[in-house]
């Protein structure tokens, strides 16, 4: 029995991709890298195999997201294109694909994500951090910020609040000056005096 274990540890291992080549694979956009790296493998989702790098954070939190959405997130457009003709159907994962790809800010992927795969834009994650505006936020992305702004993105007050905690000042501005609804900017301003965020 403890054999048959440690084999299926080995073949499980061996059956994913090694965090540290799929990254610099993905830095690169190199779909023919990323072609061969995944040819013979049919685990296609994110395991971090490695601690020789510092993660961010989103990608900490990413254990067993697919690789499609790893490449939306590094703005990968190549990789992205040729993993989306890999895939007939789009996995579900906690965070969705419009998340990722808002934390990572290429808006040609953003466009097209939203573009092929309509969505209602809120309350997309399982928590507000998992929505796309916070993770626009908190990766300091204002044409995101923006974009979702013009497609009708509710931005909650612990976004905007984010915004200002992380230093994003210009992004705090944007915010709150385009934030319509007024109770919402008197929450942030208690919020903000009780932290002495102002």
């Amino acid at each position: 029995l403890n054999k048959n274990f440690k084999n299926f540890k080995i073949s499980f291992y061996f059956n994913m991709i090694n965090s540290d080549i799929l990254l610099s694979v993905l830095i690169d956009d190199d779909y023919e890298k990323l072609s061969d790296l995944i040819a013979n493998v049919t685990d296609l989702t994110f395991h971090k195999t490695s601690n020789k790098y510092k993660y961010p954070i989103f990608l900490e939190s990413s254990e067993g997201a697919p690789l499609l959405f790893i490449a939306a997130y590094f703005g990968s457009r190549q990789c992205y294109e040729y993993l989306l003709n890999e895939q007939s159907d789009i996995p579900n994962f906690k965070y969705s694909l419009l998340t990722y790809a808002c934390a990572g800010g290429n808006m040609s992927i953003v466009r097209d994500v939203a573009s092929r795969f309509p969505i209602e834009f809120n309350k997309l994650g399982i928590s507000f951090k998992g929505n796309p505006g916070f993770q626009a936020v908190r990766h300091g992305n204002l044409d995101v910020i923006k974009w979702l702004l013009l497609k009708d993105y509710k931005f909650e007050s612990e976004e905007i609040f984010e915004a200002c905690l992380l230093g994003y000042y210009e992004i705090f501005n944007f915010l709150f000056e385009n934030v319509d609804y007024y109770k919402a900017k008197l929450k942030i301003y208690d919020d903000m005096i009780i932290s002495s965020c102002l």
